[in-house]
């Protein structure tokens, strides 16, 4: 039995081990067991499938976003996004571990992948869902982003902000992958909501209702906005033609 340092990465300790059993006398065979050669496979397991693991996940949520949207160039704009954060994500974290401020291994960095394209997706169904509605209500797109924009930063705000305290608190596991998981995955978090929130109206602003084609959103006139207090538990007042004028008549004396 060799003990290892908790805190230490097992790769290099690990190879070093098994080369040191190859040299083992004819006859005699050894393995690598325990909580070091278990993470050290695991780790090579998921480095080689990074690639794999990639292809898969952007092709699976380019099959939903065209049946969602119907629409062959929105897909195309998300995904970009998508991407566009995981290559600032992964950017920032590879100088973060040059600097050995962080620590990355194959299945950290696995997990980042899918994290990463699947919140700046789903930050940025959100964002399109807005801008459609407010291309409906606003007769401009500039208009219509403002809008989009202004009812989107908040709850993404919110959500991303919720979900990176929640990976922060890794940093305190007793397991060193654990805990070197947390700070990763909170930066591509912080990036997936940058790029939903910069990125992605900034294609759409240029693309306008094309982005949208063959079923364009179309300006159905500012009386379609929804009003405050109509909503779906409203009672009456809330329609969206013009107000009737009163009717009197003198009564007889």
């Amino acid at each position: 039995m060799l003990p290892l340092d908790s805190g230490a990465q097992p790769d290099d300790a690990v190879t070093a081990l098994r080369e040191r059993l190859n040299e083992a006398p004819e006859g005699l065979r050894g393995w690598v067991t325990g909580p070091a050669g278990f993470t050290a496979d695991l780790a090579e397991a998921f480095s080689g499938i990074d690639g794999i693991l990639l292809a898969v996940a952007l092709a699976v949520v380019f099959v939903i976003l065209l049946a969602v949207y119907r629409s062959p160039l929105l897909p195309i704009l998300v995904l970009l996004t998508s991407l566009a954060a995981l290559s600032a994500s992964i950017l920032v974290i590879w100088h973060l571990a040059d600097a050995a401020w962080l620590s990355i291994n194959g299945q950290i960095q696995g997990i980042l992948f899918i994290l990463v394209i699947g919140a700046a997706t789903d930050y940025s169904l959100l964002f399109v869902a807005r801008y459609r509605e407010a291309l409906q209500t606003h007769r401009t797109v500039p208009a219509a982003m403002r809008a989009a924009w202004r009812g989107t930063i908040e709850p993404v705000a919110a959500s991303g902000g919720t979900v990176i305290a929640g990976l922060l608190c890794l940093m305190f596991s007793s397991l060193k992958t654990n805990a070197a998981l947390g700070p990763v995955a909170a930066t591509g978090i912080v990036f997936a909501m940058l790029a939903a929130l910069t990125l992605l109206p900034a294609l759409l602003l240029i693309f306008g209702r094309v982005a949208f084609w063959p079923a364009r959103p179309r300006f159905r006139g500012e009386d379609s906005r929804p009003r405050p207090g109509c909503g779906a538990a409203s009672r009456g007042g809330c329609g969206a033609g013009p107000a009737r004028s009163g009717w009197s008549a003198p009564l007889p004396s």
